[in-house]
């Protein structure tokens, strides 16, 4: 039998139904906006060019292609219209068609298909074809798959014309089995179950092979279940010895991260049971489960091999090499991250006979295999059990300063070589050139708690573990944060609704001069420059409203002043403001940037909408003010750490957002104790005055076209925010759980890291919901 020409081209039937993906994201566009927009040729997609800025419901990303063409359906007959997508200079895209006879019906919910099939007559029923699909392999792909299937929210009005955001609708699974045995074996199918009836979270899903039917898959609404179960067709099901064959399955995405999935191969020598940890299955990703058949899992000893391992030379994916290491029952094991994708992946050996895996002849250094993470290979007539196991870990930082001196000062940089071990997620570094140096910074975790916080700077610019290339980065202690969580969960919510130049982060472990001192989170640090704050070296101002910085403290630093009109909550002084760039002003620039800030500030107090979206980016003055009011920061009014920058045009833009760890309902003890009660730092009608400290961030709520532009961004990006921030924090506690745990016991608080997580989500998630109601009556 040869498979390729028996496989089928599997089939996806999908039932989406509407409910089951539906945003609570109404809007207040009048009923004759509707009307004047029936027969509108074209939709705005919110999409950006940039990696970080691509459409994001549910935590999913896609981004559209210039000239893709796609299928839009809508209302009960679901016809399918062919829109063509055109990608802006500035990132954005609009989809477009010659089909005139269409209206938008406002809260509608519309369908994609990617591509145009116009043959569909059910929205609820789309086939798609699988076999020769090329799919996301993960969320972070920039482009959507040969073949998608997603739902919008409803729609969303924007400048007068319709604005849709689409996200996958399911994620797939591959059920790859291997004949390992000595004769011809039957497959009977794969049965996929969990503990509970929690398939997906909303809705049932069967998924069966009818012989007489390719389309195999159908979801039925609001009912639950614990099991799929995956059929090959009749003619398919035989293997020969060495031969393999592949099942296909489409799930509504869920979160099956905290059960025991059981994966059971049924074929005719018996079933084969696997148990494997639980995996949050994501929208539009791609995920495998792999089982040699015929085979009793035993390993036996191979006379000369004494190396295999995978080396990052040969494999593009890799920043490390993989080196498997013999265990007492002849077995080989290796851990690595489960990030690391081993699906095509070059092994390198020094056995001199015959290599086989998967029923295909290996060569040392040239042949690609897809390697399980529990793989039999076959050592001429011998067979060993390789076996991955995969360990979520975040990277960690060795730093060594000179002598071995301790960092004593936040003014002096002291040299030191650095070395980091980005687990084979990220590229590995070590000090280059000459020293690299350290010093303190901050100012109240500095100045009051024993895990200090710091200021990296690299002799030679670097992208650290991936982040924007430079020479500066930042160590967060989080001491404080007993969820380790707040400021990257801020940073998260801001790079959602893409505030400027928000940082990257990494949460790393950290050794300095060979001694533990725990979980930091990594940043890139706030300053002028293309990788950093992208305004102009000459013309470009970055400021920083923040009294360490403005003449109430900081009478000897950086060159400083007051604000002319705004004041702040320290002795009824103006606003302080610090001048982060240009760097070394003269007298002169201070006193033009002073009246520069002076003209935004009468510009605010004017109330004038025209001027204020002239000499702003009123997305930003929005999205600063509700990052700082959804996380609670009590430093808004002080204030401390609010950024702010002007390019040479003489735009102004809020940002980037930064610290955190006075937010979040902080009981301002020293018990570490945050998510309390609920309150509005701006009161429930902002700019009203109520805290003189917060009028430069809050006074256009005063003017009504403001606050009804406000209505309108908020609740198109709350919930998407709000999920987009929690997806990315359970992603990044699976990682760091470990780490967190060690940093407990090198700094033990009187809280737990685990429930103060748990914490977070349901503050912030109630936060968001509360906020709703203080929106509608602004």
């Amino acid at each position: 039998m040869i498979l390729k020409k028996c496989m089928p081209r599997f089939g996806v039937l999908l039932a989406v139904f509407a409910s089951l993906f539906a945003v609570s994201c109404q809007n207040d566009i009048e009923k004759e906006f509707v009307e004047a927009l029936c027969g509108a040729p074209k939709f705005i997609l919110e999409i950006s060019n940039a990696p970080d800025s691509r459409t994001v419901i549910n935590g999913a990303r896609v981004s559209w292609a210039d000239g893709d063409v796609i299928s839009i359906l809508y209302g009960a007959d679901a016809k399918p219209i062919p829109f063509t997508v055109n990608v802006e200079k500035g990132g954005g895209a609009v989809a477009s068609t010659e089909t005139t006879d269409l209206g938008w019906e406002q809260g509608n919910t519309f369908y994609a298909i990617y591509p145009h099939i116009a043959g569909v007559k059910d929205i609820h029923r789309v086939a798609i074809g699988m076999e020769t699909s090329f799919l996301q392999i993960d969320a972070n792909a920039t482009n959507i798959g040969e073949y998608d299937i997603m739902v919008a929210e409803p729609v969303v009005w924007s400048n007068n014309e319709p604005r849709l955001k689409f996200h996958h609708a399911v994620s797939f699974i591959n059920f790859n089995l291997v004949n390992d045995s000595n004769n011809a074996m039957t497959i009977y199918g794969v049965e996929f179950s969990t503990e509970q009836n929690t398939i997906p979270v909303y809705g049932t899903i069967d998924i069966t092979l009818s012989p007489a039917n390719e389309d195999f898959a159908k979801i039925s609404p609001m009912a639950y279940s614990n099991k799929i179960e995956v059929t090959p067709r009749v003619e398919c099901a035989t293997l020969q010895p060495g031969e393999s064959i592949t099942l296909k399955a489409a799930i509504i995405p869920t979160d099956l991260s905290e059960q025991l999935i059981t994966v059971t191969f049924k074929t005719s020598t018996g079933d084969t049971k696997i148990e494997t940890y639980g995996k949050e299955f994501k929208p539009g990703v791609l995920y495998r489960f792999n089982k040699s058949m015929g085979w009793d899992g035993s390993s036996q000893e191979v006379d000369g091999l004494s190396e295999f391992k995978f080396r990052a030379v040969n494999n593009s994916g890799l920043y490390q090499d993989i080196v498997f290491t013999k265990q007492s029952d002849n077995s080989y094991m290796t851990t690595i991250v489960p990030e690391v994708d081993l699906s095509s992946i070059v092994p390198t050996f020094d056995y001199k006979g015959k290599v086989t895996i998967n029923g295909v002849d290996v060569y040392n250094d040239k042949t690609a295999i897809n390697f399980n993470d529990e793989t039999l290979v076959k050592f001429d007539n011998k067979s060993v059990k390789f076996v991955v196991k995969r360990e979520f870990e975040v990277p960690v930082i060795y730093i060594n300063t000179d002598d071995g001196v301790g960092v004593t000062s936040k003014e002096y940089y002291l040299g030191c070589r650095i070395r980091i071990d980005g687990k084979n997620m990220y590229e590995d570094y070590a000090t280059v050139t000459q020293a690299d140096s350290i010093r303190g910074r901050g100012n109240t975790t500095w100045n009051w708690y024993a895990k200090k916080p710091y200021r990296i700077k690299l002799d030679k610019k670097a992208r650290l573990l991936g982040l924007n290339e430079g020479k500066s980065y930042v160590l967060l202690a989080n001491y404080r944060d007993p969820s380790n969580m707040m400021n990257a969960v801020a940073f998260d919510m801001a790079r959602y609704i893409e505030m400027p130049y928000t940082v990257n982060y990494r949460f790393v472990e950290v050794y300095l001069n060979d001694e533990y001192i725990g979980i930091y989170l990594m940043t890139e640090q706030i300053q002028q420059g293309e990788t950093r704050v992208n305004i102009e070296k000459n013309g470009g101002i970055l400021l920083n409203l923040d009294c360490n910085d403005g003449p109430v403290w900081n009478t000897g630093g950086d060159p400083n002043f007051y604000g002319e009109e705004f004041f702040s909550n320290y002795a009824g002084s103006k606003l302080p403001v610090g001048i982060k760039h240009p760097d070394n002003p003269t007298d002169i620039q201070i006193q033009e940037i002073k009246h520069a800030f002076g003209e935004l500030e009468r510009t605010i107090l004017s109330l004038d909408y025209d001027k204020f979206s002239q000499v702003m980016d009123v997305k930003s003055y929005m999205g600063f003010f509700m990052i700082q009011e959804m996380t609670c920061n009590v430093e808004l009014g002080g204030p401390h750490s609010m950024f702010i920058h002007r390019y040479a045009n003489g735009k102004w833009a809020m940002g980037p957002v930064w610290d955190f760890d006075a937010g979040f309902a902080y009981d301002w003890k020293e018990n570490h104790n945050y998510f309390t009660d609920q309150w509005w730092h701006c009161g429930d009608k902002p700019g009203q005055f109520i805290d003189g400290g917060t009028d430069f961030f809050d006074r256009m709520f005063a003017c009504e076209r403001y606050k009804a532009e406000f209505k309108e961004y908020w609740r198109s990006v709350s919930q998407g925010m709000y999920i987009y921030a929690m997806d990315r924090m359970n992603d990044n506690y699976r990682h760091a759980e470990k780490a967190m745990q060690r940093d407990a016991w090198r700094w033990p608080i009187t809280k737990s890291f685990n429930a103060s997580v748990g914490k977070l989500r349901q503050w912030l998630g109630t936060r968001i919901q509360l906020y709703n109601t203080v929106v509608d009556n602004m």
